[in-house]
């Protein structure tokens, strides 16, 4: 027969085996949240090597890494937005040189953004017929403030002439384009 062990010695054991227990949970929370802190770690080293550099500064903490991923998404969900509605009013442009009727088309002005300024697209009865001078929108352009970056004139069978203008210009608003649009249409069907 066992001998009963006494009521101090067993209340001593019990609150081993609790602080064990107790010791166990504290070492197992540790070790998770070192492997948490290690793994964000090397999910953020990840990020910044995926940014572009004028969007990470430095070594930088955490929350500025995250910021600069943040901004950097920001500044493509706007560039897409642009792209968008450049591709937009290409198709738009596109529909409206692919009907039949396109000998019968007025002079028109497209303008629209694109990533580094403006792009003009013009549609013109030939020259000769209509005195129209590519020359005359040159200058407004440069009186408007605007740098030509490149020009590009084509002209069609139908005695048409299609002429692409690209313009450096930072920010160009909505406003801005309507704008430009509506005095270049002015100066292709006004001429004199």
């Amino acid at each position: 027969m066992e001998r009963p062990i006494p009521f101090g010695i067993q209340e001593n054991e019990e609150k081993i085996r609790k602080d064990e227990i107790i010791n166990a949970r504290k070492y197992v929370h540790r070790e998770y949240e070192r492997q948490r802190r290690q793994e964000m770690g090397n999910l953020c080293g990840s990020l910044r090597t995926l940014l572009p550099h004028e969007y990470v500064k430095g070594k930088g903490s955490m929350p500025d890494q995250l910021q600069g991923a943040v901004n950097y998404i920001k500044d493509m969900q706007n560039n897409i937005h642009q792209l968008k509605s450049r591709r937009d009013n290409l198709k738009k442009s596109v529909n409206y040189f692919g009907s039949h009727q396109i000998d019968n088309l007025p002079n028109y002005v497209i303008v629209n953004p694109c990533p580094n300024g403006m792009e003009i697209l013009i549609n013109t009865i030939s020259e000769e017929k209509q005195g129209f001078s590519l020359s005359r929108i040159l200058a407004e352009l440069h009186d408007s403030g605007f740098d030509v970056v490149s020009c590009f004139s084509t002209k069609a069978d139908n005695e048409k002439s299609l002429h692409r203008i690209e313009l450096e210009a930072s920010n160009p608003t909505s406003e801005d384009l309507a704008g430009l649009q509506e005095r270049l249409e002015y100066i292709i069907n006004f001429p004199h």
